[in-house]
């Protein structure tokens, strides 16, 4: 299967045997076994992006640009450099004729260092340590070394956790830490996810996808079981098991649940499992809009205790995001400011705002979807 490659594979076998640790040795055989006709993009075919990416993070940094401004450079360079294009001269490489040896030992080591170090991991099972906490990579990017630059950067974790048992509160302070790092830029939606560790981690910026990368490195680095969802090609699991994730906030459950999703007929391409995908602006249709339900179907005789499901309605992702800073601006002669605030959770609060007035919400960091609204009754109008 790896041609060439083979001694590389071979080394890796060789020094788990001769370490005698057998967990490791089923680790590597099931990383070997799973790479099976796995792809990824190497440097050199897409060094375009790189050079790309050179031009234009030194505008990004720039904070003495506005957010508009940034935006704007970086719309001239990507249309100067036909972005579009670059994607028409890519070459796949099979990671299991690539994959080096080092590489590969180095996942696995570090992949165990948090398994069996974290106290949140202790209850994971080695078949979900397997398929959600050891894999190397989520779509197509290079094998880079990532797991000990995150593991170093998350550390705190363990002197800011309360309850150090629980899977559940680690993942939620790394993803509350995560979603304030990086930022999502709709330019990049056209770039495929072939970015590596590095880049991204440099650039901090990407469309969805290259976001959804970055966050499961930080949990899969941490020891918490992390995956796109159960359709997802890319996903290195050999069973239809799926994290049940609710808002991007609260992404992953200490609670896991196997099953099949089942639901009415779908309108188009608007499939069920885009409910698991990880993204708020994707939702399920269904064809008959009254009766329209989804679910999963966790097997005969296979019992579950769920005490609560969140969920996310069908939104144009308008919504106040953690880490983003925001100003209030109301309407007297001109706008007026009631001040800046940093949006530490999924609202913000003001107080001593004039009454019958008119206000705008600006999101400074993005700059985006912005509309006047009045107060009425308590309630939130929008105009």
């Amino acid at each position: 299967m790896a041609g060439n490659n083979r001694g590389e594979l071979e080394k890796v076998i060789n020094h788990y045997k001769n370490q005698e640790d057998s967990l490791k040795l089923e680790a590597a055989y099931f990383l070997i076994k799973n790479m099976g006709n796995k792809y990824f993009y190497n440097s050199d075919t897409s060094k375009a992006y790189h050079t790309f990416f050179e031009l234009t993070i030194p505008v990004w940094e720039n904070e003495e640009l506005d957010i508009k401004t940034r935006k704007d450079r970086f719309s001239f360079i990507y249309d100067s450099m036909q972005i579009d294009k670059i994607t028409d001269f890519l070459k796949p490489l099979k990671y299991v004729d690539n994959i080096k040896a080092s590489e590969l030992i180095e996942n696995i080591d570090l992949a165990f260092v948090a398994w069996k170090t974290y106290p949140w991991s202790k209850n994971v099972s080695f078949k979900d340590f397997c398929n959600y906490i050891l894999p190397y990579n989520v779509f197509q990017e290079p094998l880079t070394s990532w797991r000990k630059t995150l593991m170093n950067r998350y550390r705190w974790v363990l002197d800011s956790i309360k309850d150090p048992g629980s899977l559940r509160e680690a993942a939620i302070l790394i993803n509350t830490a995560f979603n304030k790092s990086m930022t999502y830029n709709s330019r990049m939606e056209k770039i495929p996810d072939i970015l590596s560790f590095n880049l991204l981690d440099k650039i901090k910026m990407g469309k969805c996808d290259h976001l959804v990368t970055m966050n499961i490195y930080c949990l899969r680095a941490m020891g918490i079981p992390a995956k796109i969802s159960a359709s997802d090609k890319s996903v290195q699991s050999s069973r239809n098991e799926v994290f049940w994730k609710t808002d991007l906030t609260d992404f992953y459950s200490s609670i896991q649940l196997q099953g099949n999703l089942i639901s009415s007929c779908p309108q188009a391409n608007n499939l069920a499992d885009r409910i698991l995908d990880g993204d708020v602006l994707t939702y399920f249709v269904a064809e008959d809009k009254k009766g329209g339900w989804v679910g999963l179907d966790l097997g005969e005789g296979n019992l579950a205790s769920i005490s609560k499901v969140a969920f996310c309605p069908p939104n144009d992702g308008n919504s106040v995001e953690i880490g983003d800073r925001y100003n209030l601006l109301f309407g007297d002669r001109g706008w007026k400011s009631l001040g800046e605030r940093i949006a530490g959770c999924d609202e913000l609060i003001y107080e001593n705002c004039p009454e019958n007035a008119l206000f705008l919400l600006k999101d400074i960091t993005k700059e985006e979807e912005e509309r006047i609204f009045t107060i009425e009754n308590a309630k939130q109008v929008w105009w």
